[in-house]
């Protein structure tokens, strides 16, 4: 029996590239805020093509002009023939141009999703995607994730993708340094195939285990998961985007950005790019080198896991390839390969090729 729908619209985020201004999250990753929710897929639709009707108008129409298929002509005479479109008539142009700057979602009305509660700060986590000056529109949202093997997932659309399905929670450090009782956590960590031990010090762990796993932390994580419907998780973005933001000191608030060691420099194209939540990068999928990369040492110099490192390369052989002459790992296509499998590497390798660091607005200021 086909279940009850409810139709979501998503701010996908605008930004420029350095090349041209697109939006920063992949219409099929269902992230972003809700902007409007809707029982009836023609009203979905009507409000979404006001809603890019209105942005582009907003920006003057450079979500056109200078996308990636656009031919760049930013004449007087082309906005203002842009400017004389209707709604159906721009609403066309940009299905033609793939210059989204939001995406019409279709859920199961009855569909839960798993979010994280902070017990300490009695808010949900979530993340403030608004890029710079060019993104005029608020985009906080709240990370959510669908629950693995339900049969409502079939449902939705666009198709999700099982990497969107369980985020992990990264913990750093030994089995040690984390527990007072290593041995439980590692009988914990050999039973439950969800939970992964990286050596030396990666600890991944789903939400779903997250009360089996705080029990055996020297300081438990101070979340709980929790189950929201599509319409509450509205409800709340709805509050995190009117004209005042969340309620947090700006001074004080968490930034976390891309420190790369082989450039001695933070990761960004305009500006350096920092989410509110550590999480977000692998969330996003964000692409952080350019072309190929070469790691140039053995195994056994790369690594203290020298076998772990080899098991990896040769599990995920379409993006890693251990060379011997020259000899070093190759990542091709390394500009496309998913945030998520460089933390993977990231975590086997003596020297990381990169970090993810918390900086303060001051420090960025500076920068």
């Amino acid at each position: 029996m086909e279940q009850e729908k409810i139709y979501a619209i998503r701010h996908l985020s605008f930004f420029y590239t350095d090349e041209w201004y697109k939006s920063l999250i992949d219409y099929t990753d269902h992230t972003g805020h809700i902007t409007d929710l809707f029982n009836h897929k023609d009203a979905a639709i009507a409000r979404w093509k006001q809603l890019e009707y209105d942005f582009s108008h907003k920006v003057d129409f450079y979500n056109i002009l200078y996308c990636e298929y656009s031919d760049g002509d930013d004449t007087d005479d082309q906005k203002e023939l842009l400017a004389q479109k209707t709604v159906d008539e721009l609403f066309e142009i940009i299905q033609e141009l793939q210059c989204h700057v939001y995406g019409l979602y279709e859920y199961p009305k009855q569909l839960k999703q798993l979010v994280l509660f902070n017990k300490k700060s009695g808010q949900y986590d979530f993340c403030d995607l608004r890029m710079d000056d060019d993104d005029v529109e608020s985009n906080i949202f709240i990370p959510s994730n669908f629950i693995k093997d339900s049969p409502l997932n079939d449902e939705i659309s666009p198709p999700i993708h099982d990497i969107f399905i369980e985020h992990d929670i990264d913990l750093k450090g030994t089995l040690e340094e984390l527990s007072d009782t290593p041995l439980l956590l590692q009988r914990l960590i050999e039973e439950n195939p969800d939970i992964k031990f990286y050596p030396p010090n990666s600890l991944k762990i789903q939400f779903k285990d997250l009360a089996q796993v705080n029990a055996l932390l020297k300081k438990p994580i101070e979340k709980e998961a929790r189950y929201l419907s599509i319409e509450e998780i509205y409800q709340l973005e709805q509050q995190l985007n009117t004209s005042n933001p969340p309620p947090t000191n700006r001074q004080e608030e968490k930034l976390f950005a891309i420190w790369l060691y082989r450039e001695q420099k933070y990761f960004g194209y305009k500006h350096i790019l920092t989410y509110t939540h550590p999480d977000a990068f692998t969330l996003l999928g964000t692409y952080i080198f350019d072309n190929e990369v070469f790691i140039e040492g053995s195994l056994q110099d790369l690594s203290d896991t020298p076998d772990l490192l080899k098991n990896f390369i040769e599990n995920n052989a379409g993006y890693f390839e251990y060379r011997i002459n020259p000899t070093g790992i190759f990542i091709e296509s390394a500009d496309v390969i998913d945030f998520s499998y460089l933390l993977a590497l990231n975590a086997l390798l003596k020297q990381p090729l990169f970090e993810i660091r918390q900086v303060t607005l001051e420090e960025l200021a500076q920068l």
